[in-house]
């Protein structure tokens, strides 16, 4: 017998009297938060259940520590940071209290934070300053301040917290932080269960509401762009998509909404930003029509979007992050990759194959130039032997002439290179015969 629990799949072998959780790596486990260090093999996560932390990473099948509990009792991680130089140093958040571990997880102390209740949703570090970090957390307490949350700041790593003073009527969800003039600015999102809605900025003194409202929609996510902190999205929690993603050129002082592909999607959260092209951009979200789990990508710095993997029914995407890109979602720690589409189109006349190939992108649909590709070539009864490699022109595109009696196959493989290789995985054409 078999069941879902929180932790992911539980088996039973006496008819329900006991269970025995069947976490398999890091699969069928609801993840929220994930931390990656400088070292790229170092990957951390909050989960249901506990933490969990990798050393290989990198590695074809990673090895998992499973749970790591900062303390006795605890059910769920929401959010965790990792010192970027340091792996083994790690900041978790949890319902209540924010917990310090200096050697890796085997030993944990409490950090001094202001009393709370409920639990820290990010811990997100300051842009200007290694030493500083804010974490945002919702008060669910049932007995006072129902539905709240606050900000707190560390300026020592996460040894030691205050309070930022975030208007006590709202329940705080989202967070970002951006720079001006060499100090950090606070993007804070009110989530569900506010007595209102929209975005409040801390500039390091006083808190101001910034003017949009984001037609009346709970705050999920906060991003902004890395390379240009004037830019800004706010995606939103809403039953269809007219309003869900917002976007500012002008660090929050206006905003337009972004709907160009996302005429079906509701749910709007987690979002990522490619580390090499900041112009690419992945987003996570359910599609309305079948609730079920999707990230969508864009390429042209958010103004369009194209599906780019469709998850299960009513699955949910925690936490996106792109080292290659790591989704964190109801069933686990996954790793995608886009795909390519090569079309493989050819003519034939006199003993002459002229075959026509292009390279795109099979979700956004761009057109891949500058990509060296190989074309493949079999006669009947020998083995498949390269014929060519060629590089795609601005269009994308190839045309190569070979020798083809009839029956003659050819096909055409891209194994992405340098960059390409964390967002792209190899791709090959379908089988081509000729008449």
């Amino acid at each position: 017998m078999y069941s879902n629990t929180g932790l992911g799949v539980a088996k039973s072998e006496n008819g329900g009297t006991t269970w025995v959780d069947q976490v398999d790596g890091m699969t069928a486990v609801q993840t929220f938060d994930i931390a990656q260090a400088n070292d790229k093999n170092i990957v951390w996560i909050g989960a249901n259940g506990g933490l969990a932390k990798t050393t290989n990473f990198t590695d074809t099948v990673p090895t998992w520590e499973y749970p790591i509990l900062p303390d006795v009792g605890i059910s769920s991680v929401q959010a965790v940071w990792v010192k970027p130089n340091n792996g083994n140093y790690v900041v978790a958040g949890l319902s209540d209290y924010i917990s310090i571990s200096t050697n890796g997880g085997a030993t944990w102390n409490h950090a001094s934070t202001p009393a709370f209740f409920g639990r820290i949703e990010e811990i997100v570090p300051s842009s200007v300053d290694s030493q500083t970090l804010y974490a945002v957390y919702t008060n669910t307490s049932l007995i006072d301040d129902y539905y709240n949350g606050g900000v707190l700041k560390s300026i020592d790593s996460g040894v030691n917290w205050t309070e930022l003073n975030f208007p006590t009527t709202l329940a705080s969800s989202a967070l970002a932080v951006a720079t001006n003039d060499g100090h950090d600015v606070l993007y804070v999102g009110i989530g569900s269960g506010g007595n209102e809605t929209g975005v409040y900025t801390y500039n390091g003194t006083n808190w101001e509401k910034l003017d949009e409202d984001f037609n009346g929609l709970y705050v999920n996510n906060i991003l902004v762009q890395p390379e240009d902190n004037n830019i800004i999205f706010v995606s939103c929690e809403a039953a269809s998509t007219i309003g869900s993603l917002f976007k500012s050129t002008d660090a929050g002082a206006t905003w337009m909404v972004i709907t160009a592909g996302l005429t079906d999607a509701n749910h709007l959260g987690a979002m990522a930003v490619q580390s090499d092209k900041n112009d690419t951009m992945y987003l996570a979200g359910q599609e309305s029509s079948s609730n079920q789990g999707l990230i969508y990508k864009s390429t042209d710095g958010g103004e369009s979007w194209s599906t780019y993997y469709t998850g299960l029914k009513q699955e949910f995407y925690y936490a996106l992050q792109f080292d290659g890109l790591i989704s964190g979602n109801d069933r686990g720690l996954f790793s995608l990759k886009s795909l390519g589409k090569i079309t493989l189109k050819s003519y034939r006349q006199n003993g002459q194959a002229t075959l026509r190939i292009t390279l795109r992108d099979a979700a956004t649909r761009d057109v891949l130039s500058d990509r060296s590709l190989k074309i493949y070539r079999k006669v009947s009864g020998q083995t498949w032997k390269i014929i060519k490699r060629a590089t795609t022109n601005k269009r994308g595109r190839i045309v190569v002439r070979a020798a083809a009696a009839k029956k003659t196959k050819f096909k055409v493989i891209w194994q992405p290179q340098s960059a390409d290789q964390a967002e792209y995985t190899k791709t090959t054409s379908r089988l081509l015969t000729i008449d």
